[in-house]
């Protein structure tokens, strides 16, 4: 598992072990390094998958380190199916043009570098049929490495503080529970289904729609304020292709928010 100790694979690889399957881990953290083919070879020798997860996450990591994410998305990635392993990979829904209901076969418009490398890696990864590729929505919920940076927590974490301000509130914003995250990655680990690119998605929701739950956790205000985002972004997304496989999601969004807003909570009483 490459990135074990990030935001999902700390609840991954637990969740794993607890279920008795052996996890090798593969992370910075304890002195691992993904542009090394040599030390990924000898770690992935008697695994049977390889979940890939390491990489710089977000647009403004990559704008920080744009030579070092190139090296861990391209380079990374091509050591690790050097490796011979079936191997899971962990993308990101891009960004796309006029599409209101994207499909696995809606084509990717990538808009920035992050979206283009994630999409360079994916393209590396299903030239092998068996490898799997999942595409998240934005990620939520409670982990031990806990990331501020996604819009469920930002705008639960304002909630905490009392107000909330959202701009373009009605734009549909595909979402992710990170449980969602965690249990897709087992299902296609641990069963024999085939390869092939899937869209994770927990829910299709308006930013209001989740200001508006964040909002009445916390008793917290909500203003509208006449900006624009700077993304764009506005679809739906289509699960049909995993569902049909027989996964299921078991999002709830209220409940995640609450336990978000009692770990913001905790972390502003400590300040």
């Amino acid at each position: 598992m490459t990135g074990s100790r990030g935001y999902i694979g700390t609840i991954l690889c637990p969740n794993l072990i607890d279920n008795g399957y052996e996890v090798v881990e593969f992370d910075k953290v304890i002195g691992d390094d993904i542009l090394s083919k040599e030390a990924l070879k000898v770690k992935a020798e008697d695994v049977d998958v390889i979940i890939h997860m390491a990489g710089v996450v977000g647009m403004k990591a990559v704008d920080d380190n744009p030579i070092m994410a190139r090296n861990v998305h391209l380079i990374g990635t091509d050591n690790v199916l050097a490796c011979g392993k079936k191997v899971i990979f962990t993308s990101v829904l891009g960004a796309y043009n006029n599409v209101k209901l994207v499909t696995e076969d809606v084509p990717v418009a990538p808009k920035h570098e992050y979206f283009t490398q994630k999409l360079h890696s994916e393209n590396m990864v299903r030239r092998n049929y068996k490898n799997v590729v999942l595409r998240f929505g934005t990620l939520y919920g409670v982990s031990p490495m806990m990331r501020d940076d996604l819009l469920v927590h930002t705008l639960t974490r304002e909630a905490v503080g009392g107000s909330i301000k959202i701009f373009q509130p009605d734009v549909m914003r595909p979402i992710t529970n990170v449980r969602d995250a965690v249990s897709a990655l087992i299902f296609f680990a641990t069963s024999k289904n085939s390869g092939g690119l899937y869209n994770i998605v927990s829910r299709n929701c308006t930013k209001r729609s989740i200001a508006e739950i964040a909002a009445k956790v916390n008793n917290a205000e909500l203003d509208v304020v006449d900006e624009v985002d700077s993304e764009n972004r506005n679809y739906m997304v289509s699960t049909e292709r995993v569902q049909m496989l027989g996964f299921s999601f078991s999002d709830d969004l209220v409940n995640s928010i609450s336990e978000i807003s009692k770990h913001y909570s905790q972390v502003l009483n400590k300040v």
